[in-house]
């Protein structure tokens, strides 16, 4: 009786400590903002190496291991990038977004790392990263 109560109290504790929430993407809506979670950092590891802003999808490939959704989808097309510019911690400035955003809205990360939701309105009104 013992051992058992304190195999529930060690997986109890285990869980609080490492989480047990639904931090995952659990969604096509959750996949897309943690793809562009990865094209920031695929941008801010290259900005940490000391290397310009990228210019085109293939600058990005030597992080492509560490970041292998966020380059697919800049790649693909999925997720257009502010070419040239790198994050910034104090911009709110919109570094990369989802193709769909200028006309439907969708998920855009800014070059402080926030990664946001927007409307087409809020979009057209944000500053762009340059």
């Amino acid at each position: 009786m013992f051992r058992t109560l304190f195999v529930a109290a060690i997986a109890v504790t285990t869980c609080a400590l490492v989480g047990c929430s639904s931090d995952q993407p659990t969604g096509p809506s959750d996949d897309k903002k943690a793809a562009l979670d990865e094209v920031y950092g695929l941008c801010q590891l290259r900005a940490e190496q000391g290397k310009p802003p990228a210019q085109k999808a293939d600058d990005l490939r030597n992080y492509e291991n560490a970041y292998p959704l966020g380059f697919a989808v800049v790649r693909s097309g999925e997720v257009v990038v502010n070419w040239g510019t790198a994050p910034a911690a104090g911009s709110e400035s919109v570094l990369a977004y989802q193709k769909d955003v200028p006309t439907a809205g969708g998920w855009a990360v800014l070059q402080n790392g926030v990664v946001k939701r927007m409307t087409a309105d809020e979009f057209k009104a944000a500053p762009k990263a340059k």
